[in-house]
């Protein structure tokens, strides 16, 4: 019994020096960088595909802003006997409000209004039940932003563009199918870049500049325009000047005028294998790497929205001759309604040979 109470008084030294390795062993260096190596590997794992998912999510807020403005263009034609809103200038400038005028330099009352009323955000103020405030930002503007390249065709960008060319481009991430003989984008009062003009011509018209004596160009009903469903009427604004061949085949880009254009990235904005870029300037450097691009890659996604009213993401295409493994280059197919008068049967039937895929 003695022996039982001597043991039972006697402390337990192994379960003491358990407690003791178990409270104050710590991390050895190894077990540290394998730690360090695995949070390093899933990091390396989940950026690219959170990064993805970020992108797509951007894509499919302008994806949803272009189809509002469709909803708006459909609202606006049945309230205007089918007639779209018009005339417009091809791009879509963002916050159509007096104080965005009044820094860029412009204070004349008269030429805020004529701006204003060129543009299709101003007008669609009347059918989503807006008063069109002078200061405040409206729905109809709001959706004339799109957040994937709302970073790189920034404010600041198109500032600087001004600064170095002299042009005052508002900013913009949208454009108009709104092609024919003339153009409301100052250059040289029409196209130095042999636009790809839709029959009929100019769906949303045109205005001469302000103070101008020529009439302007009423905009289509909604009718005339023939494939509505394939004829894209808002879509993505970007831009590649065209090469000396092939220029009336041409439509690289959905933006087709110079003047405004080069303020433009020259690749489509969404699910790109490379970043986009712009430069702050209209040079030569530029229209190289454009053109290195539209020789080189089909890559990436423009999305639009169309006459009837849907809104998809269109793919880069190649252009090639049918039954020839020839590409002319890569792009976006444009038009559906081509105004082949004033062209030569030569250059009708060398379009007639060529196909997108």
């Amino acid at each position: 019994m003695m022996n039982s109470a001597i043991c039972a008084n006697q402390p337990n030294h192994r379960n003491g020096e358990l407690q003791k390795n178990r409270h104050g062993r710590g991390f050895t260096l190894v077990e540290l960088l394998v730690v360090v190596s695995i949070i390093a590997l899933l990091v390396s794992i989940l950026l690219p595909s959170l990064k993805k998912a970020r992108e797509q999510a951007k894509a499919t807020v302008c994806l949803s802003n272009l189809r509002a403005l469709g909803q708006g263009l459909m609202l606006y034609a049945t309230e205007y006997d089918g007639r779209m809103p018009g005339p417009l200038h091809p791009s879509l400038y963002r916050e159509q409000t007096d104080r965005n005028y009044i820094d860029r330099g412009i204070n004349d009352e008269a030429q805020i209004k004529f701006l204003k009323n060129r543009q299709l955000t101003y007008k669609l103020n009347s059918v989503m039940n807006q008063k069109g405030d002078a200061d405040r930002v409206n729905i109809s503007d709001g959706v004339s932003t799109c957040p994937s390249v709302e970073r790189i065709l920034s404010n600041e960008h198109f500032a600087s563009f001004k600064a170095n060319t002299g042009r005052t481009v508002f900013p913009f991430h949208y454009a108009l199918n709104n092609y024919g003989d003339t153009s409301s984008d100052p250059d040289n009062d029409g196209f130095s870049d042999n636009p790809r003009k839709t029959n009929p011509p100019n769906y949303f018209g045109a205005s001469p500049s302000l103070g101008s004596t020529a009439d302007p160009t009423p905009p289509v009903t909604l009718s005339r325009i023939k494939r509505p469903s394939d004829e894209w009427a808002i879509a993505d604004a970007w831009y590649r000047r065209r090469s000396s061949q092939f220029t009336f085949l041409q439509q690289d880009g959905t933006f087709q005028s110079n003047w405004s254009g080069t303020a433009l990235t020259f690749a489509p904005p969404h699910r790109r294998s490379q970043p986009l870029i712009v430069f702050p300037n209209d040079s030569n450097e530029r229209q190289t790497a454009a053109s290195f691009l539209a020789h080189k890659e089909k890559d990436g996604y423009t999305q639009a929205v169309y006459f009837d009213g849907h809104a998809a993401a269109e793919r880069s295409k190649a252009l090639g001759v049918q039954g020839v493994n020839f590409t002319v280059f890569y792009g976006f197919p444009g038009t559906v309604n081509i105004d082949f008068r004033g062209i030569s049967d030569t250059v009708r039937n060398n379009f007639q040979t060529l196909v997108w895929k």
